[in-house]
């Protein structure tokens, strides 16, 4: 959440997201589906 508000959408990589969250890139595809998903989860927290 806190990447996506301090660069945005299009500027917060995934590298970036799976580094930050501690988890591996599959283990957000399985959970919120694609880089969308988690920020749609995001916004609504």
């Amino acid at each position: 959440m806190l990447l996506f508000w301090r660069y945005g959408y299009e500027a917060t990589s995934l590298a970036e997201l799976t580094r930050a969250m501690g988890v591996t890139p599959p283990s957000i595809y399985v959970a919120y589906g694609d880089k969308k998903g988690l920020f749609r989860s995001a916004v609504r927290r």
